[in-house]
């Protein structure tokens, strides 16, 4: 039996992705304060950040360790998101719920900027 990602994940994958996130958010935060409207290129943010809130959720991560009350909304909701979202046990299942969620988010966000 193939073992899956989920049990095989390590506390430094979960530091990495909670960093990532987190320097993403920090540079769509600056270009708000830049512009006031939020860009294509944010929205490519956006979809990096949903794809990789999905990914920690897909390995695993508990709640906890990415949300926080501390970061932009847009992250809240994002992760609130996944976390609705099934966990799936093979790594095809995974790959494919952080593929559809990560492109659903940039989606919206091209959406509301009217691009």
């Amino acid at each position: 039996m193939k073992r899956s990602r989920v049990s095989s994940i390590s506390k430094p994958t979960f530091v990495a992705i909670t960093t990532s996130i987190v320097a993403i958010l920090t540079s769509i935060a600056i270009a708000s304060l830049v512009h006031a409207e939020e860009t294509p290129s944010q929205c490519d943010d956006v979809q990096e950040v949903a794809r990789l809130v999905m990914e920690a959720r897909q390995l695993g991560a508990p709640l906890a360790e990415i949300y926080s009350d501390d970061v932009p909304e847009i992250m809240r909701v994002i992760v609130l998101s996944a976390w609705h979202e099934r966990v799936y046990s093979t790594e095809t299942g995974q790959a494919m719920a952080v593929s559809t969620f990560a492109d659903a988010w940039k989606a919206q966000c091209i959406k509301e900027v009217g691009v």
